[in-house]
């Protein structure tokens, strides 16, 4: 099966020396069971991985429903829209969960959506995310990325997606740009946690996710060679300002203590990963349409926003105009 790239080339690590990887090599996500290995996991099986995709909505968002049909779930191997109302089709499912149906009650509909997954899904495919309806994905990216994860034939735990510090001493993965888990780690979740009664009722489903799964296994570091971001919590105009200095106050934060991580401050372009795998905060149909027209150069030749983009990818026609 062809791996297919989008933007760029792939700034993976190549051996245990390289710093985003932990010194003695790979560990194993196993808490109390930790393990280390010192060879590289991009060798994996010669078929890629497939990969459920589950989107929360509600009646309110169709037109965003509509825009992430029409642009990346069909590139999902399975998709689902998780809303208060059912229409085949825009894959959607009116989904009951305890509580109203509201952002402040997110808790509870994150809740019966991963046990919904696991319920119906969890032998049909090998990774499921998860994401608003605010999201955009680049499928070919995320399969692409998690089919290079060492997962020790399905046996280790996994939960990846964009590291998070959300306070309460809660390093998590943030679920503004999705996050992913495998088959392991889904089925701990919902045969253990989520077996439990719990009435809590927060936006903050993905701190409350963080504070049950960091009991089992951590967030997975996502961040490439090059320190970049590839499960992206922000949108591209946000990306193309990033300096660290201006913008949105708690992003800034983000920003500040991603670069802790990864050791070096990266802003702008050099933030944001070329195997990105998701951007968020598209609230409109337009944006969604122009921001995936333009990653999969798709814009109709002739206009304004083609002939910019065919400059940037062969400068020569732009030297010579």
């Amino acid at each position: 099966a062809k791996k297919v790239v989008i933007g760029g080339p792939l700034p993976l690590p190549t051996d245990a020396s390289d710093p985003r990887e932990p010194a003695k090599g790979w560990k194993h996500a196993n808490k109390g069971n930790e393990t280390n290995h010192p060879n590289t996991p991009y060798f994996n099986t010669p078929d890629p991985p497939k990969v459920f995709c589950g989107l929360y909505t509600y009646h309110k968002r169709r037109y965003l429903q509509e825009a992430v049909v029409e642009t990346w779930a069909w590139r999902c191997d399975g998709f689902l829209a998780f809303s208060d109302e059912t229409d085949p089709t825009l894959g959607a499912v009116d989904l009951p969960h305890q509580g109203d149906e509201g952002y402040s009650n997110m808790w509870q509909k994150i809740r019966s959506i991963w046990t919904y997954i696991y319920i119906n899904y969890a032998d049909q495919y090998d990774y499921f995310h998860v994401s608003g309806d605010d999201v955009l994905m680049i499928v070919e990216n995320l399969r692409n990325y998690l089919w290079s994860i060492d997962d020790e034939n399905g046996t280790k735990p996994l939960y990846i997606g964009g590291r998070a510090d959300l306070g309460r001493n809660t390093v998590t993965c943030g679920g503004g740009a999705g996050y992913t888990m495998n088959k392991v780690t889904l089925e701990w979740l919902v045969k253990g946690p989520f077996s439990k009664p719990d009435k809590r009722k927060a936006s903050s489903e993905d701190r409350f996710m963080g504070q049950i799964l960091n009991s089992f296994v951590d967030c997975y570091d996502t961040w490439d060679a090059n320190g970049a971001k590839r499960y992206i919590g922000f949108d591209p105009k946000f990306a193309a300002t990033a300096d660290g200095i201006h913008g949105n106050k708690f992003m800034l934060g983000q920003m500040k203590m991603w670069w802790k991580w990864v050791g070096k401050n990266v802003t702008k372009a050099d933030y944001v990963s070329s195997q990105a795998v998701s951007w968020h905060w598209l609230r409109s149909s337009e944006m969604f349409k122009r921001v995936h027209a333009i990653m999969y150069r798709t814009c109709p030749k002739g206009t304004v926003l083609a002939n910019a983009l065919e400059k940037i990818d062969n400068p020569e026609i732009a030297v010579q105009t």
